[in-house]
């Protein structure tokens, strides 16, 4: 069944480590090909929760969409709703692709996505575990690409693929080896936990790092930025820097521009694929979410209105979240879910990024305190005075490149961190590719 050495020679040395399963070789496992209709049920999810809804009802338990990230926290319209059982779950639409969800506390399914629940038998009994056919899902998704306008990861298409179940032993029950594999998949899981909450660590203190840089409040912060200011030349102190607050409609334009209309002509994956003339015959569409840059999909120029394409560099940002900003260095367009400012030739993009963000933050914008165009305007950041010889925008450019400091302590750790998890992901990736190999 396995054809890499490799693979059988880790998953010895997992049991000589373990000093377990000695008598259970991986090479040697047969496996039955199941349908995965005919081992599981799928519950379609709530269309109820909408995000309106979401914003007045916040609660505990998770509401799983077509995101590949949990974003809201909400209360149950009905009990019922509610899905206490261990179980898996997955998003059917998203043209970032679909991923399986492994679920051992309550959570809720809203609109597209699915809950699945394993079947029993005449017995009561189940052929797999909840686990393993959390693997059986992800290799799914690891090997096949579904989209939001294309490919969907409906019931029916997910339910034909077959769903590879070992055969039990003289030794070991299906279950049991089932158990065994897991195991084995999981035996980094460990230090997937460490890394991700380094890497959450890590956020959280550039956050805060920032934060106090423009608060000029931690004598911790006020002193690095000093000594820093000195060894890079500049003849300033942060207590010499004043800050005053400036509307954002004296410091941007807020362009009215046509949204564009229909379903984009791309999906992420399909540009990407494009060579470096082809991509230039589309436009990015800005929506309302945070991955990609913002990015959620791509119109042909031909297809779009001239007067919904942005200028070059303008910073965007979604209603539905207002804690982040994203510079668009190429010409955008959006739908009813994004925004963007063309910030003065006076100011620093970059800086009033980094200051939006912390004055969110700090205003707790987020789903139930969202942020349009019109409230945009209104929202007053601190921006430094003239001080000496230096200019306003000599000092926002001094500012960028000490955060800079944080910014690529922050890339290093998160780049190390991602790194390792990338390597844990990869190995998932060849054993569950050769172990369910045709």
């Amino acid at each position: 069944m396995l054809e890499t050495d490799a693979i059988v020679k880790q998953f010895n040395e997992f049991k000589e480590k373990n000093g377990n399963y000695k008598d259970l070789f991986l090479e040697k496992i047969k496996f039955d090909k199941v349908a995965l209709s005919s081992l599981v049920d799928f519950k379609t999810g709530y269309g109820e929760y909408t995000k309106k809804y979401c914003a007045m009802n916040p609660g505990k338990f998770p509401l799983m969409t077509g995101s590949l990230e949990v974003k809201n926290y909400i209360e149950a319209i009905d009990d019922s709703h509610i899905i206490y059982n261990e179980s898996i779950s997955y998003n059917k639409d998203n043209d970032a692709g679909s991923k399986a969800f492994y679920h051992n506390e309550p959570y809720i399914v809203g609109a597209h996505h699915y809950a699945i629940s394993i079947k029993k038998d005449e017995d009561e009994n189940e052929k797999l575990t909840v686990k393993y056919l959390y693997y059986i899902m992800k290799n799914i998704f690891d090997k096949n690409k579904f989209y939001q306008s294309k490919n969907v990861a409906n019931s029916s298409l997910i339910g034909a693929f077959e769903a590879y179940v070992p055969q039990a032993t003289n030794e070991y029950s299906s279950i049991q080896i089932q158990n065994i594999i897991v195991e084995f998949l999981e035996r980094t899981g460990h230090l997937r936990e460490k890394m991700y909450s380094l890497k959450q660590k890590t956020q959280k203190v550039y956050e805060a790092a920032i934060s106090k840089v423009f608060l000029k409040d931690d004598p911790f912060i006020m002193d690095k930025f000093n000594k820093w200011a000195v060894a890079n030349s500049f003849n300033i102190k942060i207590d010499d820097i004043n800050f005053e607050p400036k509307a954002l409609s004296k410091i941007a334009d807020f362009p009215r521009m046509p949204m564009a209309l229909g379903t984009p002509d791309l999906t992420i994956q399909e540009y990407k694929s494009l060579d470096e003339n082809e991509q230039k015959n589309y436009i990015p569409l800005i929506g309302g979410t945070l991955e990609n840059n913002q990015v959620s999909g791509y119109f042909h120029k031909d297809n779009i209105r001239k007067e919904s394409i942005s200028e070059p560099n303008v910073l965007s940002w979604t209603r539905i979240n207002g804690k982040y900003f994203f510079i668009q260095k190429e010409p955008v367009c959006t739908n009813d879910d994004s925004f963007f400012m063309k910030v003065h030739n006076d100011h620093l993009t970059e800086f009033i990024q980094a200051a939006l963000m912390v004055f969110m933050r700090n205003n707790n914008a987020d789903w139930g305190n969202k942020i349009g165009k019109r409230k945009m305007m209104e929202i007053e950041i601190m921006v430094p005075e003239a001080s000496g010889s230096y200019s306003s925008l000599e000092i926002q450019k001094i500012f960028l490149e000490f955060l800079q400091t944080f910014s690529e302590l922050k890339t290093k750790t998160l780049t190390y961190t991602s790194s390792i998890v990338e390597k844990c992901n990869i190995l998932d990736k060849i054993f569950l590719q050769q172990l369910f190999k045709d």
